[in-house]
This record gives structure tokens, sequence and C-alpha cells, in this order.
């Protein structure tokens, strides 16, 4: 089965569209139908209603998207290997690490 992470764009475009042909749409009810797998993390999801919010979605329909998020998604925690901010604050400005700072994800769970 496909396993996909939706941009938030997508979410919140679906969110908004009234338009029952929207390819935003589309794509949630397909994964709704068990077409693919949604992975997300809990921030992922945080972020989904943030922005839903600040669109304007309804809120009964914001609640009704995470209902299916935790019915339906797969939700994985990211975990870094060590402590590290991607960026930090150095005489002369903001300034990239050195070394990039990639999240790890934990072992997949069987089906």
């Amino acid at each position: 089965m496909i396993r996909a992470v939706l941009d938030t764009n997508i979410a919140v475009a679906a969110g908004k569209s009234s338009a029952n042909s929207s390819p935003n749409r589309e794509i949630i009810s397909r994964w709704i139908q068990g077409q693919f797998k949604l992975l997300i993390s809990r921030d992922i999801a945080a972020e989904y209603a943030l922005k839903l919010r600040e669109r304007g979605v309804d809120e009964s329909a914001i609640v009704e998207f995470l209902k299916h998020l935790a019915l339906l998604a797969d939700i994985r925690s990211l975990t870094f290997s060590r402590h590290c901010d991607p960026i930090y604050v150095r005489e002369g400005g903001l300034r990239l690490t050195p070394e990039p700072c990639l999240p790890s994800l934990p072992a997949t769970r069987s089906p």
C-alpha cells in the first residue's frame, strides 16, 4: 500500500473547497476510502488544525477531520538522534548549524 505525508496546504485547500471535484478533496476522500495510508506525527496533526482554523474552516469540520486522522492515519513519533537546533543565533545574525539535524523514525509498525 502507498504511504504518504500530506502537505498542510492540501488539508487546508480540501477543507476550504466547496467543490466536490476539487483535487485536494479527492486526495482526502481517497485516503478516507483506504486507497493509501496517511503518515502523520502529532506535530503534523496540530499544524493541520492550526492552519485550518487560521483559514476560517468551521470548527466542526476540523474536529471531524481530526477524528479521521485518529482512526485512519498511521501516527508516528519523530525523535531526534541528538539534541540540536538547526538554526541558532550568533553574532551577525541567524546561522544554520554546520551539520544537519535529521529526525529518525521508529521502525515501521506491522499492518
